[in-house]
């Protein structure tokens, strides 16, 4: 899966997603997706960057027509985890963690239920398991059913950023 909000923070947002069909190598699909949706020199933000830099650097090695482009990407991305990992923003309910899904209800707590009012997909070992078993379904209903759930997952991940960045533009202004 991958998630995009594109536009000014605090202006208009575009959502942009990806989900790749079960059963078929994503990798070439995913990398020209990402040549496409995400312009060169722009700021990409995620969440603990390891996991995807490590996925960007390998579509670069493995797409060499996209890794001019991918690096640049790669080059380009900031961790919005640092400053709750290096403890500058701190609360005692985030109990000395940082994920996503605990610095969410912490700095932006009117969202505090927002994953638990999705439908199926809660937390990424869940997307893991749906993402399977949607490869497994032969029955139409449910195939959309876990993909709108699965895209509905990848949504809130990317607007929780959004939103947490807000929140700490917010507090140094």
């Amino acid at each position: 899966m991958l998630g995009a909000i594109t536009g000014d923070v605090v202006g208009s947002l575009e959502h942009k997603e990806y989900l790749a069909t079960p059963g078929q190598d994503p990798r070439e699909a995913i990398a020209k997706r990402m040549v496409e949706d995400i312009p060169k020199d722009a700021c990409v933000m995620a969440f603990n960057i390891g996991f995807e830099k490590g996925i960007i650097r390998t579509l670069a090695d493995n797409y060499p027509v996209y890794a001019d482009h991918l690096m640049n990407i790669y080059d380009n991305f900031i961790d919005l985890a640092i400053p709750f990992q290096k403890g500058d923003y701190w609360k005692p309910q985030m109990q000395g963690r940082y994920s996503l899904k605990v610095v969410l209800p912490t700095i932006v707590p009117e969202m505090k239920d927002a994953y638990n009012d999705l439908d199926g997909v809660h937390n990424g070992d869940d997307a893991m398991r749906m993402f399977v078993k949607l490869g497994e379904s032969t029955d139409l209903d449910e195939i959309v059913k876990t993909k709108t759930a699965l895209l509905e997952y990848c949504k809130l991940d990317t607007y929780a950023m959004v939103k947490i960045l807000e929140k700490l533009k917010q507090l140094v202004a």
